[in-house]
């Protein structure tokens, strides 16, 4: 239960950073303990952290003199994310956690144009929040990249439990970010919906 409140508002966070707005923050109530934050567990060597984040204000930039102490706040812009290979065409940058081993997870995946899942389900639910681009899935259980429907920035997606889907980029790079409880994997199937034994991450 802890877990998918968790999950839920990072993904409602997501959604709300896509549209570039925010919630108001909520006063505590009156004497009321500090409630810790649901932040990144220590395992999350990639996150921007005071010794990686590459953290300097841009020539020109009219909120210089405002610029956040990278030893409070640091952070990646876009064009600094650390981006690794997770086989053609798909890119991923770990946030926190690992799909690949137990436990909660949170990562970015950079689907680039062209490059599409085959049909497939995971044995734990995942949450999707489209960042950027359009996303493209489908629930067949026959890959026909002509028969998806698209789903924009700021959309919450729901991978149920052991129900076939797939998805991907056509023209343009999609940024999602994905959150569950690991392991994770696909189980591709055939047309019938029925596992083909083929398991990857």
């Amino acid at each position: 239960m802890r877990l998918n409140l968790f999950l839920v508002e990072v993904a409602l966070a997501g959604s709300l950073l896509a549209f570039g707005s925010a919630a108001p923050a909520q006063p505590a109530a009156a004497g009321a303990p500090p409630v810790p934050l649901a932040g990144p567990p220590t395992n999350a060597p990639n996150a921007p952290s005071p010794a990686n984040a590459a953290q300097v204000p841009k020539p020109g930039d009219p909120y210089a003199a405002f610029f956040p102490s990278p030893k409070n706040t640091p952070f990646f812009r876009p064009d600094q994310i650390p981006w690794k290979t997770n086989g053609e065409g798909l890119l991923e940058y770990n946030l926190f956690g690992n799909p690949r081993e137990p436990g909660p997870y949170a990562v970015l995946l950079k689907w680039l144009p062209g490059h599409y899942s085959t049909p497939h389900y995971h044995p734990n639910a995942r949450y999707a929040v489209v960042i950027s681009g359009t996303w493209w899935t489908s629930t067949s259980n026959v890959q026909d990249v002509t028969k998806t429907y698209p789903l924009g920035p700021g959309t919450v997606v729901t991978d149920v439990i052991g129900t076939v889907h797939w998805d991907g980029a056509r023209d343009e790079p999609v940024v999602l970010m994905l959150m569950g409880d690991g392991p994770s994997p696909n189980v591709k199937v055939d047309k019938n919906g029925k596992p083909l034994g083929a398991v990857e991450f």
